[in-house]
């Protein structure tokens, strides 16, 4: 950010700073001061706004900031202009996702987590669980005693870096595909989280005899942003989610940074998946082998709607 001296310099020489565009982050009322995270990533705080124009501050709305004699104030809220132009889309495929599963069997180890983003595998890295599910299925009349709760935490990468400078986005949505359900008529739950690479879930700790140091944590949700459950799903099921425009705006604020799958409900598991099937199958000692052949592979992408911008 310009500092209020170099501000004057500027004018001086008659070449005056362009008013900016950011979100607001942060709102402290008693000081009439927020904080403005800028479309460039850098982040000023301490930022008067015009009362006149703005008087209602609130975080994740867009926002110009002006140069101002004593520094830079923020003038008011943006809201986009009508466009002549067709909205463009982009397809994100999922950046980073953490699977996580809370043993009922060993509650003192809390909850497993494991990182997927690097994985090869299309199955396990385009996947995600949600639910009370059975970690074990045995044969003819075995009895289901102990189970496992599953969570999911996906990240796409900062929102505003997938589309061109200065676009603006009108929605998101994401793609969800069933491969099997504990039950019928199962239903996504969506949750808004705070993760990032620098920050995953806590995964438990373990000393060299298996003995637990420290607990997992369980999943860790942004206040406000969950749970929402959409229309139920069966086996092969595919479903395309709109983000409520509320949450792209906290996601676009880093208010939160991805989107959960959780709960602790057996009605609720779900493992969404691309569906795949063999090709080329050939018959070796009894068994089958072939080369997988993916339906699809857009389960877990996002499609962002948007407008305007620079490339």
């Amino acid at each position: 950010m310009t500092s209020p001296a170099a501000v004057l310099r500027l004018a001086k020489r008659a070449q005056p700073p362009r008013p900016r565009l950011g979100f607001v982050t942060a709102v402290d009322t008693g000081a009439q001061l927020v904080t403005v995270a800028f479309e460039d990533g850098s982040t000023t705080s301490s930022l008067s706004w015009a009362s006149s124009a703005y008087p209602a501050p609130a975080v994740g709305d867009r926002v110009s900031v002006v140069p101002h004699s004593t520094g830079w104030v923020v003038m008011s809220k943006v809201t986009p202009r009508p466009q002549l132009i067709a909205d463009q889309q982009v397809v994100v495929p999922m950046a980073h996702n953490w699977q996580g599963f809370y043993h009922e069997s060993n509650p003192a180890a809390g909850w497993n987590w494991y990182d997927y983003a690097n994985i090869t595998d299309k199955h396990e890295a385009a996947a995600a669980w949600q639910g009370r599910v059975p970690p074990q299925q045995g044969g003819a009349g075995y009895v289901q005693t102990t189970w496992d709760v599953r969570a999911s935490i996906l990240t796409w990468g900062a929102l505003a870096s997938l589309v061109p400078s200065g676009a603006t986005i009108s929605q998101v949505r994401l793609t969800l595909r069933a491969s099997w359900v504990q039950q019928d008529a199962a239903r996504p739950v969506l949750y808004g989280h705070a993760y990032t690479p620098a920050s995953p879930p806590r995964d438990v700790v373990y000393d060299t005899n298996n003995n637990v140091v420290t607990p997992g944590a369980p999943p860790s949700f942004v206040a406000g942003f969950g749970p929402l459950r959409f229309p139920s799903m069966v086996a092969g099921d595919a479903q395309t989610i709109t983000i409520p425009s509320s949450w792209v705006t906290a996601l676009l604020a880093g208010t939160i940074t991805g989107l959960g799958l959780y709960s602790a409900t057996n009605a609720d598991g779900v493992l969404f998946a691309n569906a795949s099937h063999l090709a080329n199958v050939v018959e070796i000692d009894g068994g089958y082998s072939g080369d997988t052949v993916w339906d699809s592979d857009d389960n877990l992408q996002i499609t962002i709607t948007y407008s305007g911008g620079t490339t």
